[in-house]
């Protein structure tokens, strides 16, 4: 894998790219990147979830599609368009939504 950066750094611009990298990475099939970018959006994807459910456990199912859709998917991801977060959080709302109706 090619070594993405870690995040030292509380500027939002090296954050937005380093997440693209990954996720970029990720595309490619980079295990290890999945894992690194999971570590960077699980808590907060996971408390988006929790917010919208207000159920833990459906907040923990609605998290781990988002992630099986991010491993299938990176590669429609577009860079041009967001953020590799807000793509991820717009994955997570919407499927939340999506269960409670």
């Amino acid at each position: 894998m090619a070594e993405a950066p870690l995040l030292l750094t509380t500027d939002p611009g090296e954050r937005d790219r380093t997440d693209a990298l990954l996720l970029g990475l990720v595309a490619e099939g980079d295990r290890e990147a999945f894992g690194r970018l999971y570590d960077r959006f699980s808590g907060p994807l996971y408390s988006a979830a929790l917010h919208i459910l207000q159920d833990a456990a459906e907040a923990q199912d609605i998290v781990h599609d988002a992630f099986i859709t991010l491993w299938e998917k990176a590669s429609t991801f577009e860079r041009t368009r967001g953020s590799a977060f807000s793509w991820s959080v717009t994955l997570v709302r919407n499927r939340a939504i999506d269960r409670i109706r």
